[in-house]
């Protein structure tokens, strides 16, 4: 999305990270470090696309014309002083775990692999403070207390 010229600059510090929602869509985005644009999604699947699959290189990368609308219109609606006017357009897969939560830590306490994935919802808007954890973690040098919520070992007994 685009800023309409003549209008105050789009920076992080005037333009917060945005996410309002009413009954019939909702809309999420932050701006761009370019300065001028916005990166803006609807708020969950579109098209069909939530859903799962077994090979994420399946899954389209074109937005079809109806996502298009759907996005163009929200911004549209939310937000009058941004051009509605997609730049930039990609689709990728999202990665959830059966209880919406990360997996973030070891395998199991024998491993040698740490993980940390399944963020969807949640890594964008978090990845300092996940990534922080995960290299204190990963190297050795400290272990988070209080993350039971995200430990991979938490689905052992299911």
């Amino acid at each position: 999305m685009v800023h309409r010229p003549g209008r105050h600059a789009v920076l992080a510090r005037e333009f917060p990270r945005l996410q309002p929602a009413v009954r019939r869509s909702s809309l999420y985005g932050a701006p761009a470090v370019d300065g001028v644009t916005v990166k803006a999604s609807v708020d969950g699947p579109l098209d069909g696309r939530g859903r799962e699959t077994p090979d994420p290189a399946s899954v389209p990368r074109e937005l079809t014309r109806e996502e298009i609308e759907k996005v163009t219109d929200s911004v549209a609606e939310f937000f009058p002083g941004l051009t509605p006017a997609i730049v930039r357009s990609d689709a990728f897969p999202d990665l959830f775990t059966e209880d919406r939560h990360p997996l973030l830590g070891w395998l199991d306490e024998n491993s040698r692999v740490y993980c940390a994935t399944g963020f969807s919802g949640k890594g964008f808007k978090m990845a300092t403070g996940y990534g922080h954890i995960a290299a204190h973690e990963a190297l050795g040098k400290q272990t988070i207390e209080g993350l039971d919520f995200v430990r991979p070992d938490r689905f052992k007994s299911r």
